[in-house]
């Protein structure tokens, strides 16, 4: 089977450097890690050189900024703090990107309980989905009238993880987004294992009535199994926005019978007999959300791959054109792909 060929151009550079497979050595302490690797990715999605994300407000715990300010004081990883409680001072960020909507924003807010606070996991995540986010202080974040509580790991709990490095570890970063802003996922890896990984798109061939269309999966969670969990295409679920409606949404593909094909022991598990090639599944969104039920769209440029191969592992082996990060497979830039 050939390749497929690609919907979007994509970017792999940000701030005149690239910005997939980037290391950060253990700095020893996992919340220095951890705030590191978090004020990394948000340079890398506000440095890319086509329609990036733009940081519309921020709190580094002592100023609060207000919205469209468009000051980013998350300035240097000491900027970047964490509360026990959601009503005690702590940063936030609001991100937009046009590309997706005119007002598409997300909201990290650095909320942990216990140790999640001292280690710099904790973290709620909010989309705003056409909206955006107003209000905010340095002990309350801001809030949007359309705002999806639950985009993390698809639960309602309030407060999660936004990653799982646990522990003082050296991590390996990814960043990639389309040139028109539709596209944007991001992920990274400690020691072999997945840590976190999310996605905020456009989807495309959309239902008829669907405005401002938006996928968004933050895969991080409140346990390791989250994140290992992303071996299986049943832990894809995001969160998308129709009707005025906020709705659980997963990722799907053909099945074999009663099992979804890259769990299939008899095609899924293994290589094509005719011509050796892995499967490659085009990804269609669906939900079983009250008043917004149904097949919506489909994703641009990710597909679900094998349960059986590896993270890390490339297609083709040889040029590395896209890589399989737990079931899905992704663009990628041609270069080396590390896991620590």
């Amino acid at each position: 089977m050939a390749l497929p060929a690609l919907a979007k151009t994509w970017q792999f550079v940000s701030n005149g450097t690239s910005c997939v497979n980037q290391p950060i050595a253990s700095l020893g302490s996992i919340i220095a890690d951890n705030r590191r690797l978090l004020r990394s990715i948000k340079n890398a999605l506000t440095g890319f050189a086509s329609n990036p994300w733009t940081v519309r407000y921020s709190c580094n715990t002592t100023t609060a900024g207000t919205a469209g300010d468009g000051v980013d004081r998350w300035a240097t990883d000491a900027d970047l703090a964490w509360a026990t409680t959601t009503s005690g001072a702590r940063s936030w960020i609001v991100l937009r990107q046009t590309g997706i909507a005119t007002n598409f924003e997300v909201c990290l807010d650095l909320v942990g309980a216990g140790t999640d606070s001292t280690n710099g996991l904790g973290g709620q995540l909010f989309v705003s989905a056409s909206a955006g986010f107003t209000g905010g202080t340095t002990t309350a974040r801001p809030t949007a009238t359309d705002e999806s509580a639950q985009a993390l790991s698809g639960s309602g709990v309030a407060v999660l993880r936004w990653s799982q490095l646990t522990a003082d570890l050296a991590t390996r970063w990814s960043v990639m987004q389309s040139s028109d802003g539709a596209c944007t996922r991001f992920w990274f890896y400690a020691a072999g294992v997945l840590r976190g990984f999310y996605m905020f798109d456009k989807p495309t061939n959309i239902v008829t009535g669907w405005t401002n269309p938006s996928y968004a999966l933050a895969a991080a969670g409140t346990s390791t199994a989250a994140t290992a969990g992303l071996a299986n295409v049943a832990a894809y679920v995001g969160r998308f926005r129709a009707l005025g409606i906020n709705g659980a949404m997963a990722m799907g593909c053909e099945t074999a019978g009663t099992v979804i094909f890259p769990s299939d022991a008899n095609a899924g598990a293994v290589p094509n007999d005719i011509d050796g090639s892995w499967p490659m599944l085009p990804i269609g969104l669906s939900s079983s959300s009250v008043g917004v039920k149904g097949r919506h769209g489909t994703l641009a440029d990710i597909w679900l791959g094998s349960n059986t191969i590896p993270d890390g592992d490339t297609y083709p082996l040889a040029t590395t054109d896209f890589v399989q990060v737990g079931s899905l497979i992704l663009p990628w830039n041609g270069g080396p792909v590390n896991l620590a």
